[in-house]
């Protein structure tokens, strides 16, 4: 009997008992699996998830490609429209075009950046998890 479970109902733990147990070196198993710890469940959850969240930004970066090759041809256009008519409306249809294609700009190299940021992240999760289980 842990000193921290004293007049606690069998299988209940104390407040950071998981905590304590890393620390000292134990792990619960996950699941009843043997050899396979909560930590180690914990990384490939966040893992899926990570995952899932690149599948979904790369989606959104194919779509904002997509946009932006068909603001880059209005704007194209309405430059030219512009030109040719040398009107002060036919100008401010191409600022606000040209607007329009430089925020869908900005906004596809966020999601790249994004992109970017979660394969380090996903790489660093595999590595930590395949030195965990190298380690162990």
């Amino acid at each position: 009997v842990d000193r921290h479970s004293v007049g606690r109902r069998p299988g209940v733990r104390a407040p950071g008992a998981a905590a304590r147990m890393r620390a000292e070196g134990g792990g619960a198993t996950a699941g009843g699996y043997p050899g396979r710890t909560v930590g180690a469940m914990l990384f490939e959850r966040r893992l899926r998830g990570v995952g899932k969240r690149l599948a979904e930004l790369r989606e959104e970066l194919r779509v904002a490609d997509e946009q932006v090759t068909h603001f880059a041809d209005v704007s194209d256009d309405t430059r030219i429209r512009s030109l040719v008519s040398e009107t002060p409306l036919a100008d401010q249809e191409h600022r606000e075009a040209q607007r329009t294609t430089n925020a869908m700009e900005r906004h596809r190299q966020d999601l790249r950046d994004q992109i970017a940021r979660l394969e380090i992240e996903q790489d660093e999760l595999l590595d930590r998890l395949n030195s965990r289980r190298s380690g162990s």
